[in-house]
């Protein structure tokens, strides 16, 4: 019994990571198609039919030749209106969307996290 435990537990463990691998990023650019792509990502999780507004956004490059997207977007209040900017977490490759991590507005979460981590591999300077 023990060992089903243990077991359950790695698995929910490993579906709540942010999926960065522990990869090292490169600060990248972001170019306007890069800003679109987010956006649409973004609006598409939050069930949004109209886009999200996005700030402080920052781009990330993986070895694996993925991107990470963070910075914040416009999340709702509990009533559906605007309620302030939260983190957004997206990570990318080509045009296919892996994961997607949008917080609420207590600002804490997987997003934050997600793109805490990214940072703090970063290896290299914005180009």
């Amino acid at each position: 019994m023990k060992q089903i435990f243990l077991f359950g537990a790695a698995i929910a463990l490993a579906n709540c990571s942010n999926g960065d691998l522990g990869m090292p990023t490169v600060a990248i650019g972001s170019s306007a198609s890069d800003l679109a792509f987010l956006n649409a990502a973004v609006s598409q999780h939050a069930g949004r039919n109209r886009p999200s507004e996005l700030r402080q956004v920052q781009i990330y490059a993986l070895p694996d030749g993925s991107r990470i997207g963070c910075g914040d977007w416009d999340a709702p209040d509990p009533y559906g209106g605007f309620g302030g900017y939260a983190p957004f977490y997206v990570r990318y490759t080509g045009g296919q969307v892996s994961r997607v991590h949008l917080d609420d507005l207590t600002g804490y979460g997987p997003a934050q996290t997600g793109c805490y981590s990214a940072h703090a591999r970063l290896t290299g300077a914005s180009s």
